[in-house]
């Protein structure tokens, strides 16, 4: 994977298992919002230079794909997937820390201005 970000430009290389993680931090991390799908995973032929170069569009369509949605971009997911400081990627995705609902409500209101401001006194109000 080739590409630039506000830190300049990077290339990597990810196995299916490692943006298979990345997808599944997002959906646990982005509650409600959307996530590109990945590729299906397959067990026959992978070792076929058809499958290899289809399953490499494929994963940059999800790249592409989670590049219109800033949220994912500019996450600290994606830029330890990126850009990683330790060896072992899955074990540095998996113990990044988890954001407080309060950061959360932060970050999504940063995301999508036409929210409004939403405060978790508000919220808590709204379940009584």
């Amino acid at each position: 994977m080739l590409g630039i970000d506000r830190m300049g430009r990077f290339e990597v290389f990810r196995r299916y298992s490692e943006f298979a993680i990345l997808r599944e931090l997002f959906v646990d991390r982005w509650p409600g919002l959307y996530i590109p799908p990945l590729p299906s995973k397959q067990t026959f032929g992978r070792q076929k230079i058809e499958f290899v170069e289809e399953r490499c569009f494929l994963l940059n369509m999800f790249l592409r794909q989670m590049a219109r949605c800033p949220y994912l971009l500019e996450s600290d997911e994606f830029l330890t997937f990126i850009r990683p400081t330790t060896t072992n990627l899955n074990r540095e995705l998996k113990y990044l820390p988890r954001p407080s609902p309060e950061s959360l409500l932060v970050k999504i209101q940063q995301y999508f201005s036409f929210i409004g401001n939403i405060s978790p006194e508000a919220i808590v109000a709204q379940d009584d």
